[in-house]
């Protein structure tokens, strides 16, 4: 059973209230979609991985990449076998960087489902199983925590893509809160949209279940990443909805930039669905 409370920014959130039938429900779904995420994987992965291909991954149809066509293809495709509807609203030009909040490993696909773009991930994701591969096949860039090195290296590669047209997508907060809600976004990465380089798109993320915010996706307390998919594998379905807010304008310092992509991202997401 689920119930719905009131967060503290005034919108709702989802709490589920599980007993044995619903432990008997999550069972029956991951036996209706483990065969189906194994023949998405075994089948669909393939050409995603194709599509990447330098001879075939800039050519064009119907104004998108071959590679934009088949990478949203697939994303949305893993979205459903989880049981999650996707909806995207706003506008998402080329060469912005995309600043958007953080509560699942999933957050990267549902982007990709959105518009091809390029992420800075945390160094971990790469030990992922399969995931981590995926996400390093996608071109990401991976930082390390705690090292200036890598924070200058990412840098200058950002600065690299946006020269070249390409979209880049970071998640401020630096990691997946357990806690609900948007958290403190992080300045360091928001450099180039700073410099003025390229304006910077916020980007709100919000999963819900029957019209009320769900935090079911996130990590729990000593969750790890196989246990999360395995679990979400069992959840009832869910929607989440992408909102590509209006750009800030380049130019000003990042600090300034992270707190009005922060404020306008918890908004977006506190606003009643």
């Amino acid at each position: 059973m689920n119930t719905v409370e009131r967060t503290p920014a005034g919108g709702r959130r989802v709490i589920n209230r599980s007993g044995p039938e619903s432990a008997w429900h999550r069972s029956l779904r991951r036996l209706r979609r483990l065969p189906w995420l194994a023949m998405h994987l075994l089948l669909g992965l393939p050409l995603a991985v194709l599509a990447q291909t330098p001879g075939l991954r800039d050519r064009r149809l119907n104004g998108r990449t071959i590679e934009d066509h088949l990478a949203r293809w697939w994303c949305r495709i893993l979205l459903r076998v989880f049981g999650i509807r996707l909806t995207v609203t706003g506008d998402l030009p080329p060469a912005v960087l995309v600043a958007a909040n953080h509560q699942t490993w999933l957050d990267i696909f549902v982007l990709l489902a959105a518009g091809l773009m390029r992420f800075v991930a945390k160094a971990e994701i790469r030990r992922w199983p399969l995931a981590g591969w995926i996400v390093a096949r996608s071109r990401a860039l991976f930082l390390q925590r705690g090292k200036s090195s890598s924070t200058a290296e990412v840098l200058a590669a950002m600065h690299g893509m946006l020269a070249h047209g390409e979209r880049l997508a970071i998640f401020p907060e630096g990691g997946v809160p357990h806690t609900p809600g948007v958290h403190h976004f992080h300045s360091r990465l928001f450099a180039p949209a700073a410099s003025g380089r390229c304006p910077a798109v916020p980007a709100a993320i919000r999963f819900s279940r029957d019209g009320a915010v769900s935090e079911t996706t996130r990590f729990r307390p000593g969750e790890h990443f196989v246990g999360n998919a395995w679990r979400l594998l069992g959840e009832a379905g869910l929607e989440v909805e992408v909102r590509f807010l209006p750009a800030l304008p380049g130019g000003t310092d990042r600090r300034s930039m992270a707190r009005a992509a922060q404020a306008v991202v918890s908004a977006a997401y506190a606003a009643a669905a």
